[in-house]
Protein backbone atom coordinates (compact mmCIF):
# COMPACT_ATOMS: atom_id res chain seq x y z
CA UNK A 1 0.00 0.00 0.00
CA UNK A 2 1.30 3.31 -0.76
CA UNK A 3 0.57 6.55 1.68
CA UNK A 4 1.42 10.06 0.82
CA UNK A 5 2.67 12.03 3.34
CA UNK A 6 4.32 15.04 4.47
CA UNK A 7 6.87 16.11 6.73
CA UNK A 8 6.07 17.79 10.26
CA UNK A 9 7.88 18.99 12.57
CA UNK A 10 8.15 16.46 16.15
CA UNK A 11 8.76 16.85 19.76
CA UNK A 12 12.59 16.52 19.60
CA UNK A 13 12.14 13.26 21.88
CA UNK A 14 13.50 10.77 19.91
CA UNK A 15 16.66 12.62 18.43
CA UNK A 16 17.44 14.06 21.48
CA UNK A 17 17.55 17.52 20.15
CA UNK A 18 14.54 19.47 22.18
CA UNK A 19 14.62 16.26 24.99
CA UNK A 20 16.96 14.26 26.19
CA UNK A 21 18.24 11.51 28.13
CA UNK A 22 21.83 11.85 29.40
CA UNK A 23 22.66 13.58 26.18
CA UNK A 24 20.74 11.14 23.42
CA UNK A 25 16.85 10.83 22.37
CA UNK A 26 14.72 7.82 22.81
CA UNK A 27 15.53 6.17 19.73
CA UNK A 28 19.47 6.14 20.67
CA UNK A 29 18.57 4.24 24.19
CA UNK A 30 15.83 1.89 22.58
CA UNK A 31 18.17 0.65 20.69
CA UNK A 32 20.79 0.06 22.93
CA UNK A 33 18.10 -2.20 24.60
CA UNK A 34 17.01 -3.97 21.25
CA UNK A 35 20.62 -5.11 21.23
CA UNK A 36 20.50 -6.97 23.91
CA UNK A 37 17.38 -8.87 22.35
CA UNK A 38 17.90 -8.66 19.00
CA UNK A 39 21.51 -8.48 17.82
CA UNK A 40 20.60 -8.54 13.82
CA UNK A 41 17.93 -5.79 14.02
CA UNK A 42 19.13 -3.42 16.51
CA UNK A 43 22.33 -3.29 13.67
CA UNK A 44 19.78 -2.58 11.20
CA UNK A 45 18.55 0.70 13.56
CA UNK A 46 22.23 1.72 13.57
CA UNK A 47 22.38 2.26 10.23
CA UNK A 48 19.75 4.73 10.81
CA UNK A 49 19.56 8.45 11.68
CA UNK A 50 18.80 8.48 15.31
CA UNK A 51 15.45 10.19 15.84
CA UNK A 52 12.34 9.62 13.54
CA UNK A 53 10.98 11.18 10.60
CA UNK A 54 7.26 12.95 11.42
CA UNK A 55 4.61 12.63 8.97
CA UNK A 56 1.35 13.73 8.38
CA UNK A 57 -0.14 11.39 6.02
CA UNK A 58 -3.23 11.92 3.36
CA UNK A 59 -5.52 9.60 5.01
CA UNK A 60 -6.33 8.47 8.88
CA UNK A 61 -4.24 5.31 9.25
CA UNK A 62 -4.84 2.55 11.68
CA UNK A 63 -2.14 0.12 12.45
CA UNK A 64 -3.32 -3.31 12.81
CA UNK A 65 -0.29 -5.16 13.58
CA UNK A 66 3.33 -4.78 13.70
CA UNK A 67 6.20 -6.91 12.10
CA UNK A 68 8.70 -6.71 15.52
CA UNK A 69 7.02 -5.76 19.12
CA UNK A 70 9.68 -5.39 21.92
CA UNK A 71 7.62 -5.68 24.96
CA UNK A 72 8.32 -3.46 27.84
CA UNK A 73 11.71 -2.54 26.61
CA UNK A 74 13.32 -0.53 29.45
CA UNK A 75 15.15 1.27 27.67
CA UNK A 76 14.75 5.05 30.36
CA UNK A 77 18.70 5.56 31.47
CA UNK A 78 18.60 4.90 35.50
CA UNK A 79 14.99 3.73 35.61
CA UNK A 80 15.03 0.09 35.26
CA UNK A 81 11.56 -1.10 36.35
CA UNK A 82 10.49 1.65 33.98
CA UNK A 83 9.61 -0.18 30.33
CA UNK A 84 7.58 0.91 27.11
CA UNK A 85 6.33 -1.38 24.55
CA UNK A 86 8.08 -0.45 20.86
CA UNK A 87 7.07 -1.19 17.69
CA UNK A 88 8.89 -1.61 13.97
CA UNK A 89 7.51 -2.79 10.86
CA UNK A 90 9.55 -2.40 7.22
CA UNK A 91 8.73 0.77 4.92
CA UNK A 92 9.99 1.96 1.42
CA UNK A 93 10.09 5.24 1.44
CA UNK A 94 9.86 6.93 -2.16
CA UNK A 95 11.41 10.67 -2.13
CA UNK A 96 9.27 12.76 -4.98
CA UNK A 97 11.21 12.87 -8.38
CA UNK A 98 13.31 9.63 -7.70
CA UNK A 99 13.79 6.11 -8.66
CA UNK A 100 15.47 4.93 -5.99
CA UNK A 101 13.55 3.59 -2.67
CA UNK A 102 15.14 4.45 0.60
CA UNK A 103 14.49 1.50 3.54
CA UNK A 104 13.22 2.55 6.86
CA UNK A 105 10.77 1.27 9.66
CA UNK A 106 7.34 2.16 10.49
CA UNK A 107 8.38 3.05 14.13
CA UNK A 108 5.30 3.03 16.99
CA UNK A 109 5.93 3.47 21.41
CA UNK A 110 2.88 2.97 23.36
CA UNK A 111 3.70 6.30 24.97
CA UNK A 112 4.20 8.18 22.05
CA UNK A 113 2.61 11.73 21.74
CA UNK A 114 1.18 11.23 18.29
CA UNK A 115 -0.86 7.71 19.05
CA UNK A 116 -4.15 9.82 19.37
CA UNK A 117 -3.81 11.38 16.02
CA UNK A 118 -4.33 8.82 13.27
CA UNK A 119 -2.73 11.26 10.25
CA UNK A 120 0.53 10.99 12.52
CA UNK A 121 3.01 8.35 12.23
CA UNK A 122 6.94 8.19 12.73
CA UNK A 123 9.92 6.52 10.76
CA UNK A 124 13.11 5.29 11.45
CA UNK A 125 15.37 5.66 8.65
CA UNK A 126 18.90 6.18 7.53
CA UNK A 127 19.52 10.04 6.97
CA UNK A 128 18.24 11.66 4.06
CA UNK A 129 20.26 15.07 3.14
CA UNK A 130 17.94 17.94 2.85
CA UNK A 131 14.94 16.48 4.11
CA UNK A 132 12.69 19.18 5.55
CA UNK A 133 9.50 19.89 7.23
CA UNK A 134 6.82 20.62 3.84
CA UNK A 135 8.39 17.83 2.50
CA UNK A 136 6.63 15.22 0.37
CA UNK A 137 7.06 11.60 -0.36
CA UNK A 138 5.08 8.48 -0.13
CA UNK A 139 5.98 5.49 2.09
CA UNK A 140 5.40 1.98 0.61
CA UNK A 141 4.00 -0.47 3.42
CA UNK A 142 2.73 -3.79 3.05
CA UNK A 143 -1.14 -3.79 3.60
CA UNK A 144 -1.67 -6.40 6.20
CA UNK A 145 0.26 -4.09 8.83
CA UNK A 146 -2.40 -0.73 8.29
CA UNK A 147 -5.80 0.07 7.01
CA UNK A 148 -6.45 3.40 5.48
CA UNK A 149 -9.29 5.47 5.67
CA UNK A 150 -10.38 7.49 3.48
CA UNK A 151 -10.53 11.38 4.22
Amino acid sequence: MIINATIINGEGSASGYKKNWLGHGTIYHQINQIQKIDLSFSNQLRACKMGTINICTDNAISILCWERTFIKLAWLPNSPDWGETIYFSSVLIRLNNSTNDIRGWLYGSEKSPHNKNPHILEIVAPEIIGLKSGDNFQVQIDCSYIQKYSN
